[in-house]
C-alpha cells in the first residue's frame, strides 16, 4: 500500500454529507472533517460549516490555507470564523499573589467560550490567524505571549499550566507539536522542538504524525520519521481510525512536497 491508496482510503469513508467520521459507521465528526480537509480531501461546504461550530472551527482556516478550490468555496465561512476568532473572549483571572504560577491575565482561546484558555486551541487559533493574514493582530501577539508564559520546564507544553503548587509540569508531545507549530523560531521552539524528538519514546501514529508537521513546520529534518509513520499507516490500513489516517497524511504530503497544511511558509 502506498500513499495514494492510502490517500483512497479517506476519499472512500467520506459520508454522504461530505463529512468524515472517526470510524465507519458512525457520524460525521468535526475533527476529522477539518483534518481529511487538511489533507487535501475535498469536504462539502454543508460539512465544513457543520465542523466549524464548535472548537475545530479555530483550525478550519489554517486546515484550508493550501487547497484553493477548498479555501475559494469556503471564503465566506472562513470570513466568519476569523471574526469569531478575534472577538472570543477567554477567562481572565487576577492573581496578584502569584499563586497560580504564569500569567493568568492574558486573554488567548479556549475550547468552550468564555472558560479558561488552553494551549492546543491558542495554537489553533495562532495558525488560522496566520493563514488569513492577521498574525500581525493584537490578539495573536497576545496568544503568542500566553504559549511563551505556559512553557514547562522541559521544554514542551502540556494542556494548560506549567507548574501546579510549586510542581513543574511534564509536557504533551501533541500540544509541544501544536505549540511549536504556532511559534516563529526562537529559543523556546528550539526547546519545543528538541522536545518532540523524543518521540520514539511514546512513538505512536498520532504522535509520529504531529512530530513530522512540527519539525518540518521549522524546517528541521525529519530522518526516518516518515517511514515509520507510512509503516504504521499501511499495518492499519482500513481499520486505522480516520483522525489518525488524515493526520498521517497531512504529514507525509509535506514530506512528499506539498505545502505544509497548516504553517504558511516562514522566511
Amino acid at each position: 500500500m502506498d500513499l495514494d491508496a492510502l490517500h483512497r482510503l479517506l476519499r472512500d469513508a467520506q459520508l454522504p454529507d461530505g463529512g468524515w467520521p472517526y470510524l465507519p459507521g458512525q457520524p460525521a465528526a468535526a475533527e476529522v472533517t477539518v483534518l481529511a480537509a487538511a489533507a487535501g480531501a475535498a469536504a462539502s461546504l454543508s460539512a465544513l460549516t457543520a465542523a466549524s461550530e464548535g472548537w475545530a472551527g479555530l483550525l478550519l482556516p489554517a486546515a484550508l490555507r493550501s487547497h484553493q478550490p477548498q479555501r475559494e468555496a469556503a471564503a465566506a465561512l472562513i470570513d466568519t470564523l476569523i471574526a469569531r476568532i478575534l472577538s472570543a473572549e477567554s477567562q481572565v483571572v487576577e492573581d496578584e499573589e502569584g499563586l497560580l504560577g504564569h500569567d493568568a491575565t492574558l486573554r488567548a482561546w479556549s475550547w468552550m467560550p468564555g472558560t479558561a484558555p488552553w494551549v492546543e486551541p491558542t495554537a489553533y487559533a495562532l495558525l488560522s490567524l496566520a493563514a488569513a493574514g492577521q498574525a500581525g493582530h493584537p490578539r495573536a501577539a497576545e496568544g503568542r505571549a500566553l504559549l511563551l508564559d505556559r512553557q514547562c520546564s522541559d521544554g514542551g507544553w502540556n494542556y494548560g499550566n506549567p507548574r501546579v503548587l510549586d510542581t513543574d509540569l511534564e509536557s504533551e508531545l501533541g500540544v509541544t507539536a501544536w505549540a511549536v507549530m504556532a511559534l516563529p523560531g526562537s529559543d523556546a521552539v528550539s526547546r519545543g522542538l528538541d522536545r518532540v524528538r523524543r518521540v520514539r519514546e511514546e512513538e505512536s501514529t498520532t504522535s509520529l504524525a504531529l512530530t513530522i508537521l512540527a519539525l518540518s513546520a521549522h524546517g528541521a529534518p525529519t530522518l526516518d520519521l516518515p517511514d515509520r509513520l507510512l509503516a504504521r499507516l499501511q499495518r492499519g490500513g482500513a481499520s486505522t481510525r480516520l483522525d489518525r489516517l488524515a493526520l498521517g497524511l497531512c504529514a507525509l504530503n509535506v514530506v512528499a512536497g506539498a505545502p505544509h497544511p497548516f504553517v504558511a511558509e516562514r522566511p
